[in-house]
């Protein structure tokens, strides 16, 4: 038997935890998602020539550009605008640079909904299973 000891505010704080995975997961569609990493990216097909911006416009300006799989800068992130290579494709390896990867909505949203079962039934069965990798390990890509 399994009894639940809660007060008069606990729907209301499931109701809005619900509201608002369900939000993240709209917006998550909707939008897509940048995921950053760190490493070069040089070696992946520049779309256009670099363009001096800030990281936000950057990913502005990736949405907007046919083809665009993410972009790339030298040095770490920062609110000033750098030179940024926006890339058809993205192939990172050794260091000094920065970059944001982009998954399209559909893509980020299975992901995220992969890695919330994932978690969900690991902590049901009470055991420490390793995860499975996720789309940019899958494509060669470092972790977030």
């Amino acid at each position: 038997m399994h009894i639940l000891d809660a007060d008069a505010s606990t729907k209301v704080r499931v109701l809005l935890e619900y509201e608002k995975k369900e939000m993240q997961r709209d917006i998550t569609f909707l939008e897509g998602k940048f995921t950053r990493f760190e490493g070069s990216a040089a070696g992946g097909e520049d779309l256009i020539e670099p363009e001096m911006m800030t990281i936000q416009e950057a990913k502005l300006r990736c949405l907007t550009l046919r083809g665009c799989r993410g972009f790339a800068f030298q040095g770490e992130a920062h609110e000033a605008p750098i030179s940024i290579h926006f890339k058809r494709t993205m192939e990172v390896s050794g260091s000094g640079w920065t970059g944001f990867v982009f998954e399209d909505g559909e893509t980020a949203l299975l992901e995220m909904l992969r890695q919330q079962h994932e978690e969900r039934t690991q902590a049901r069965r009470g055991i420490t299973m390793p995860r499975s990798p996720s789309v940019q390990e899958r494509q060669g890509l470092p972790p977030p």
